[in-house]
């Protein structure tokens, strides 16, 4: 008998699975441990959808809460930033 197909309930058959889910989507994989154990059927697909959202919501929450910090990802701050420092785009003489 796997220990860790024991711990984990009956919807994976290895650890390999359960450890790649938790760095790569933790909320999908922990949905899927609550539902698993009498199979995904009707709402259970539900909550595993739910969970693919936030696990989307979290990849993409830290790119758009730092798109500021990331050069040339907002051309209207840089060009703000020019105007207020003096440069104009021109070579003075």
């Amino acid at each position: 008998m796997d220990p860790a197909a024991g711990a984990l309930g009956p919807g994976f058959s290895g650890w390999l699975w359960p450890v790649i889910g938790f760095f790569v989507a933790p909320w999908t994989t922990m949905m899927y441990v609550l539902v698993s154990p009498g199979g995904v059927t009707g709402i259970d697909w539900l909550w595993i959808v739910l969970a693919v959202v936030a696990d989307i919501a979290v990849w993409t929450g830290g790119a758009w809460g730092n798109r500021d910090r990331i050069p040339g990802s907002s051309p209207l701050r840089e060009a703000r930033h020019r105007i207020a420092s003096g440069f104009d785009g021109r070579r003075n003489r």
